[in-house]
């Protein structure tokens, strides 16, 4: 959001633009002061004598107030009389500098400017045209307001007020304690009868008005500029009205051509495969999700989003017909995200405007479009659907100083909650307030005004206390930032995704759905908590598949929830080529390192989920307990592709911190038989269950089937290290060991294989 000090100065006094850009920033919206306009010297006004044609291209004579020059340009729209940019021999764009150029045996001493070249957005191709009024000679960087402090502010998404000049101004007259003038005059035009119903709960209240014999043409150099500072494009007269009543006050509008709509206005939802041709001049096929401002024929607009191309406004239009409406936010953030389509408009709407504006918005824009396009207002019509009702709260002063240890007077909330325009009443034991209408969607409890008073307050005013104790180590918080590092060491990219997910994506790939349900999701689809990080990882790698991003290597470290417990778990995908020369594919063995690195201990078993290759997957398995899997997935649903989730217990459960002994290891291989069921897993644990302490370590270092040994059975190489700590092992003693180690062996079938 960008907003113009010039016009912020019409509703708040500023006197040190860093100063308000650092309060702002410090009470909560990030904003950094920029100066508007592209960095040009020496670009003056001037004004076409005269045209002489050179095949293609325009011969003009330009006076520019004490000299005229001659300038050739390739452009259509110049004409005798024209006021346009002109740089001369010297000027500077940046870093680029004019010179005298020859065309077609002609000289041409400067240049005349298009918006584009002065780093502005016009919809007018060719050269720039300025109103008649305009001075000749006078410096165009002066003109148009180069250099001008703009605030550029990072609005967060729940504050949809802050989406407007007039919300910023609010804002920092409460920072600055300086006075917030807003004045909206309310000159009410003739109620008359246009035929507007209602028929979604999408739409709460909608405002219809006529202007008839109106002038479109191309805005005034004022209302352009004043559009280029707030960065949007100018496009007519009425257009760039309906732009400067939304970035003025929060409200989106829509012209319509009254002459092509017909008598009938409803808005509804879409009928399945309805088609609608938006002014982005795409085609968009809707179903009943999606509301819509429709006529007798069919929608003509995509409510809250954009208008249709066949109703919009042109430069023949005569008669207008003005929308200014209350959409709920979910519809229409339901229509923009199906049909990947977002606008100034619907961005707002999305977010929450003020449910009191319509009217107030819809009035002023007439008096501009009386203004700046002649015409004549008819008159209008509101048609409520449904009034919201008023959200009131009570914050008692006991849960202030509880949640702030400040014991503030409730008088000096009460002042504060004035300035940011929320309604309230100081009782005997705390303060009453409403939800103001600026911050419907925004205020839901009394521990939003508590956040209020403390953003405005200024967060460097609390006291600091230095802490009385030491913070509690986390082990699991210090073991989860190793296995980062490590895998960031070895190449891998860490991602974050939403905690909230789709119970589709659960459905479609067989897990266990979630069950824990959000009360105010972000998104309607996005409504539970995550049960498995697995689904939002498979979701991220085919949105980069299909913006061409075919080998990488992520993970994500987040907390899963279940209905009675919370964990943490990692994620690890990893996808296409591990290098591209010399080309290796990344496989399942991979992953399996990738596994054993972050913990030795981890043990593979079998697996059989729907979603995984049916003979390249496998479980992982922590102290005889599954803690997750691993697998290539299936190709239908993303090819190449190999994923693994599991737990990260805490990490004294991790790696219990042990003594080093000072003694040397005896290492023993053993080469066992086995049916070709049994788990070796489960040997592993039994052989650890015997030596205890001893073992360090045990590694299976070789696996054979074939015609040395039964059809059912199965050969397994063991490697065991064994360290004592008090003393050095006698070979004879671990000779004895293993001996009794094979008896115990022997007890599930298992039996020594000889050479």
């Amino acid at each position: 959001m960008f907003a113009p000090l010039s016009i912020l100065s019409e509703y708040v006094e500023i006197e040190d633009p860093q100063y308000v850009a650092d309060k702002l920033s410090i009470s909560g919206t990030e904003t950094t002061l920029k100066r508007f306009g592209t960095d040009i010297k020496n670009v003056k006004v001037g004004e076409i004598l005269s045209i002489q044609k050179l095949e293609n291209l325009n011969l003009c004579k330009v006076f520019l107030g004490d000299t005229a020059i001659d300038v050739i340009t390739s452009a259509s729209n110049v004409y005798v009389g024209a006021k346009v940019p002109v740089a001369v021999k010297g000027a500077s764009l940046g870093s680029k500098t004019i010179d005298t150029k020859t065309f077609k045996g002609f000289e041409s001493q400067g240049m005349l400017l298009s918006a584009s070249e002065l780093g502005l957005d016009d919809i007018e191709e060719g050269i720039l045209i300025l109103d008649n009024n305009v001075e000749v000679g006078k410096d165009v960087a002066s003109l148009l307001d180069f250099g001008e402090y703009v605030l550029e502010c990072e609005i967060t998404p729940n504050r949809g007020d802050l989406l407007s000049i007039v919300g910023i101004a609010r804002e920092i007259s409460a920072i600055t304690n300086k006075p917030f003038n807003l004045n909206i005059e309310k000159d009410l035009p003739e109620k008359i009868d246009i035929d507007i119903s209602i028929d979604t709960k999408g739409c709460y209240r909608y405002v219809g008005s006529v202007v008839e014999d109106v002038s479109v043409k191309s805005s005034t150099l004022l209302l352009k500029k004043t559009l280029w500072k707030m960065g949007l494009k100018t496009i007519s007269n009425v257009v760039d009205i309906t732009n400067y009543v939304m970035m003025m006050l929060g409200q989106p509008l829509h012209a319509f051509d009254k002459d092509k709509i017909g008598s009938k206005i409803v808005i509804r939802q879409a009928k399945q495969k309805e088609k609608l041709i938006a002014l982005d001049k795409k085609e968009y096929e809707l179903d009943e999700s999606i509301m819509v401002i429709a006529n007798d024929k069919g929608p003509i607009a995509l409510a809250g989003v954009i208008g249709g191309l066949d109703s919009s406004i042109s430069h023949d239009t005569k008669n207008i017909l003005l929308e200014s409406a209350l959409f709920d936010p979910i519809f229409v953030r339901k229509a923009s995200k199906t049909l990947k389509l977002s606008t100034d408009a619907s961005y707002r709407f999305e977010r929450g405007i003020d449910i009191d504006m319509a009217l107030k918005a819809s009035f002023f824009a007439l008096k501009l479009i009386e203004k700046e396009a002649g015409g004549k207002v008819i008159g209008y019509n509101e048609v409520i659907r449904e009034a919201l009702p008023v959200k009131r709260f009570f914050l008692p002063m006991n849960d202030y100083i509880r949640y702030t240890a400040i014991n503030f007077e409730k008088e000096k909330i009460s002042e504060i909650a004035n300035k940011l325009g929320i309604p309230n009443k100081p009782m005997r034991c705390g303060i009453e307030f409403e939800a103001p209408s600026h911050r419907y969607y925004d205020i839901d409890s009394s521990i939003d005004l508590i956040e209020e008073i403390v953003r405005i307050t200024d967060f460097n005013t609390f006291e600091t206390d230095p802490l009385t104790l030491l913070p509690k180590p986390n082990d699991k918080k210090d073991y989860t930032y190793e296995i980062k590092n490590k895998l960031v060491a070895n190449g891998l990219k860490e991602v974050i995704n939403l905690s909230f997910d789709k119970i589709e994506d659960y459905e479609a790939l067989g897990l266990e759905k979630p069950t824990i349900e959000i009360k105010n999701p972000i998104l309607p689809s996005f409504r539970f908590l995550r049960r498995y990080l697995t689904p939002s990882m498979i979701r991220l790698a085919d949105q980069n598949v299909k913006k061409h991003i075919y080998d990488f290597a992520i993970f994500e470290i987040s907390d899963i929830f279940k209905e009675d417990s919370q964990s943490t778990h990692i994620c690890i995908l990893l996808r296409g080529h591990k290098r591209i020369y010399p080309k290796t594919k990344w496989n399942i063995n991979h992953i399996k390192e990738i596994i054993k690195a972050i913990n030795k201990d981890v043990m593979f078993g079998f697996s059989n989920l729907s979603f995984l290759h049916p003979y390249q997957q496998g479980s992982l398995k922590f102290d005889d307990k599954d803690i997750g899997f691993f697998g290539v997935l299936k190709s239908d649903i993303l090819q190449d592709t190999i994923i693994c989730e599991f737990e990260i217990p805490n990490k004294a459960k991790y790696r219990e911190i042990k003594e080093i002994s000072k003694y040397p290891p005896i290492v023993r291989d053993i080469s066992l038989i086995m049916s070709i069921d049994f788990d070796v897993q489960k040997l592993i644990i039994l052989i650890r269950e015997f030596f205890g302490s001893m073992l360090e370590n045990v590694l299976v270092f070789d696996f054979y089937k074939g015609e040395q040994i039964e059809e059912d059975k199965k050969s397994v190489g063991l490697r065991l290290s064994l360290r004592a700590l008090d003393r050095s092992l006698e070979d004879e003693e671990v000779n004895v060991l293993i001996e009794k180690l094979l008896e115990r062996l022997k007890e599930e079938g298992i039996e020594l294989r000889f050479a």
